[in-house]
């Protein structure tokens, strides 16, 4: 009855198969995402189901599992009307030996295909503005910071880029002599410290204005891929210091 019951209840679409991936069970989610009667699915190979699992993928899923690691694979997954969606999978295993059973949770992932995609458009959008103009701006939620400067450092160009919160105050700016990174302010600090700042703090959105900047830091020795590379690696640090 426990079984049954938490089978029922779980969110993600649930087949249940033999060591040979053999259905022997699923819940009312893989019915749907499936678009088959569950009495159907027992006694249909899991290969069947799901695009390019044979018999060497469960082999190395078995490998995985008995050293105590899951496999997570990105297949497309086949329904019974003959469509396809693209699925993020999780294998487990309940029990041992010949006996035991394989657990594959499948959660369908076509949506956050749709918005990856999109997000790509975007970013791919953005990034066509800003080789082309001399004034862009755009959202970091979309690029990243170190997209934004690493673009700028491509195309050697010159101006200030302005970095903005959440509520369009300012967080700090980014002084550019052809493409290399000649000032930084940030949170009171300026030079090398300051472009750690400000990549630690980020930001929602950003302004890049062409022109002359308006100063030069003579601490600033680094290339601007010099100062990404330092700041990477102190923020790498610092996580690594951090409590799990």
């Amino acid at each position: 009855m426990a079984y049954r019951t938490l089978l029922h209840a779980l969110y993600e679409a649930v087949l249940i198969t033999d060591i040979e991936g053999r259905i022997r069970d699923a819940n009312p989610r893989a019915e749907r995402f499936l678009r088959v009667p569950r009495e159907g699915l027992p006694g249909r190979s899991v290969f069947d189901i799901v695009a390019g699992c044979d018999e060497r993928v469960l082999t190395a899923i078995g490998r995985n599992l008995d050293e105590g690691r899951f496999t997570v694979l990105d297949a497309y997954c086949r329904r019974q009307d003959g469509t396809v969606f693209p699925a993020e999978i999780a294998v487990s295993r309940l029990g041992k030996g010949p006996g035991a059973f394989l657990v594959f949770s499948v959660r369908n992932i076509a949506r956050r295909r749709r918005a990856e995609a999109k997000l790509r458009r975007e970013a791919e959008a953005q990034m066509a503005r800003a080789r082309e103009q001399d004034h862009f701006s755009g959202l970091l939620n979309i690029l990243s910071m170190a997209d934004v400067v690493q673009l700028i450092d491509a195309c050697r160009k010159s101006g200030e880029l302005a970095i903005f919160d959440k509520r369009q105050q300012e967080t700090g700016r980014i002084g550019f002599a052809e493409g290399r990174a000649v000032f930084v302010r940030c949170a009171g600090n300026r030079g090398p410290e300051a472009f750690q700042e400000l990549m630690r703090r980020g930001g929602t959105s950003f302004v890049f204005e062409q022109g002359e900047p308006e100063e030069r830091d003579a601490s600033i020795d680094a290339s601007t891929m010099g100062l990404l590379l330092d700041a990477s690696r102190v923020l790498d640090e610092e996580a690594a210091e951090e409590p799990e």
